[in-house]
């Protein structure tokens, strides 16, 4: 009884949280709509509107963060530019929570509701895709990641004391020596760069430095992944090679300890397998 009223609340919870981003989203075009005077739709039509991705619940089921992303055109600038807002789900309060010439993607509230993690750019000149993280009622955003090749994707473990995270592997030193001396040859098909799985502490140690290891390695590429219940394992899809046309006809699950260790292959039939999902109670994978 209790479960299913708790099930009740939160899918009330997820369905108003819905509402109120397309509440959001119609208040934006109409906006736009007032000083639209173009009719149909054209490439420079298009770049008058504003668009609503990311969207993502605290724990608690109060509070959603949003990716609100609007172009650019202004002198010889024309690109996208994307940052986070954060709303309660009575609609009572929306506003825009990162700032900046850099764009701000993929929130994630910490397991605790406390913190709000996010990709970003940010920083020194050229910097790559790093994890970023704030406290959820403002302040200096946090670097927690300082990879060579950038992130392209994260996720808060259970506890909230690591975040696991693929970066593609980076250039070599005689990579990058070759790429200075404009003597490097980019072959198609070959000298690919795979996504791998890596772990990450969330709070410095001692020595003010966070723990990074790696989980996986050789040729495989690693794409959506999933922690259990327990904190203690990673259930990932991977793909021969970083290929588009690959990750359609080949692509299987498998997992590994969250703490290092030899890979499990759980899924290796003929097709595509993707978006492994560990049950609540961490006795399946969907």
């Amino acid at each position: 009884m209790a479960n299913n009223f708790k099930e009740n609340t939160m899918q009330f919870r997820y369905l108003s949280a819905i509402l109120l981003c397309l509440m959001i989203s119609t208040t934006l075009l109409q906006a736009q709509d007032e000083t639209v005077e173009e009719p149909g739709w054209t490439p420079a039509f298009s770049m008058k509107f504003r668009s609503i991705n990311g969207v993502t619940m605290s724990p608690d089921g109060s509070t959603i963060a949003y990716v609100v992303r609007k172009p650019v055109m202004v002198g010889e600038k024309s690109e996208y530019l994307s940052h986070i807002w954060i709303a309660n789900v009575d609609g009572k309060m929306n506003f825009q929570y990162t700032q900046g010439e850099k764009s701000a993607i993929s929130p994630a509230f910490s397991p605790d509701g406390q913190y709000l993690t996010f990709l970003s750019a940010r920083g020194k000149e050229k910097a790559k895709t790093q994890v970023w993280s704030m406290r959820v009622m403002g302040g200096e955003a946090i670097q927690i990641t300082s990879t060579k090749a950038g992130v392209a994707s994260y996720k808060w473990s259970p506890d909230g004391t690591r975040i696991a995270f693929t970066m593609r592997d980076p250039e070599t030193a005689e990579e990058e020596k070759a790429k200075k001396e404009k003597r490097h040859v980019v072959l198609v098909n070959q000298q690919y760069k795979y996504s791998h799985l890596y772990v990450i502490s969330f709070l410095e140690d001692e020595e003010g430095e966070r723990k990074t290891q790696r989980l996986t390695s050789g040729n495989v590429h690693i794409s959506a992944f999933d922690w259990s219940a327990d904190g203690k394992t990673i259930a990932f899809a991977h793909q021969p090679d970083p290929r588009i046309n690959t990750s359609g006809l080949a692509r299987d699950i498998a997992s590994v300890p969250a703490d290092s260790g030899a890979v499990t292959q759980l899924v290796t039939w003929e097709g595509a397998d993707n978006n492994p999902r560990y049950s609540p109670d961490g006795r399946w994978i969907a």
